[in-house]
């Protein structure tokens, strides 16, 4: 999930971190970084739901996953550009 995650592939990150969390529905790094894919695809409240989770997992103990989404989600979704086509040439008129 991780390796997808880094080739830009968020939507395949989020599928395999599904999988893991399917075993362990409490593993918090599954749970950062299925976040973190789902920011970087604009669902920031499915995010939002996934650091829930992991402050109530967290809640007796110190997880630094909570730090890391956090400042993921306080980031926001990546700003995609489309760059214009410029022509460069023009059309002959008939």
């Amino acid at each position: 999930a991780e390796v997808a995650q880094t080739r830009g592939l968020p939507g395949k990150a989020i599928r395999l971190y599904r999988e893991a969390l399917s075993l362990d529905p409490n593993d918090v790094a599954a749970l950062r970084g299925q976040g973190e894919a789902l920011v970087a695809k604009g669902a920031v409240q499915r995010a939002k739901d996934n650091l829930g989770r992991i402050k109530t997992v967290c809640a007796k103990r110190a997880c630094p996953e909570v730090a890391a989404l956090s400042a993921t989600i306080a980031k926001g979704p990546p700003i995609v550009t489309v760059a214009a086509t410029i022509p460069t040439t023009v059309p002959k008129k008939d």
